[in-house]
């Protein structure tokens, strides 16, 4: 009997486990399906989760506090943007996508419509924090573009950054770009 209950407690832990790991952050939007409909690499595609940010936070904090208040609110980003994109094609999948953030809660918080562009912030708010932002661009160039920034964004936070502007002058994404490409820091 001892046994069964073990094997059940240590099942109930790594379902448990699993199942918040999948849950983690309800700010994150599964990009996957763009990706497959561009079908080529994007020319930028930046992924960083929780860890990743936190070492940016930490390594920033004694030289812009402000900025590394920010990223610890930050659990993960993902960047995309590609270049020849068949960008008639990508409209119905990109309008099913607001589509599905609509559906799942998520607020239009800008929407821009050109002659053959479009542009829309969504955002995944909870009860008290901002959940993720997510920034879609169809463009008439022929370029695409996908932002998702997901964690426990605080709003009165982002409120005090968009009305007094933050300063970005140390946070430089050549150099992070960068970092995979050389073996020195």
């Amino acid at each position: 009997m001892k046994s069964i209950l073990h094997t059940c407690v240590i099942l109930a832990v790594v379902w448990t486990g699993a199942v918040f790991a999948q849950d983690r952050f309800p700010g994150q939007v599964d990009l996957t399906p763009m990706q497959q409909a561009i079908g080529h690499t994007a020319e930028v595609n930046l992924n960083f989760g929780n860890v990743m940010i936190r070492g940016f936070a930490e390594g920033m904090r004694s030289s812009n506090e402000q900025l590394a208040d920010l990223l610890d609110s930050v659990a993960g980003v993902r960047v995309m943007v590609y270049d020849d994109v068949d960008t008639e094609s990508l409209r119905p999948l990109y309008t099913e996508t607001l589509l599905d953030l609509a559906n799942d809660g998520w607020t239009p918080a800008l929407e821009v419509r050109g002659d053959d562009e479009q542009v829309d912030i969504y955002i995944k708010e909870s009860a008290d924090v901002v959940d993720g932002v997510m920034l879609m661009v169809n463009g008439d160039d022929g370029s695409a573009v996908f932002v998702n920034v997901y964690g426990m964004l605080d709003p009165y936070f982002i409120g005090q950054v968009v009305g007094k502007g933050l300063d970005f002058d140390d946070l430089d994404l050549d150099v992070l770009l960068e970092m995979g490409k050389d073996d020195e820091f």
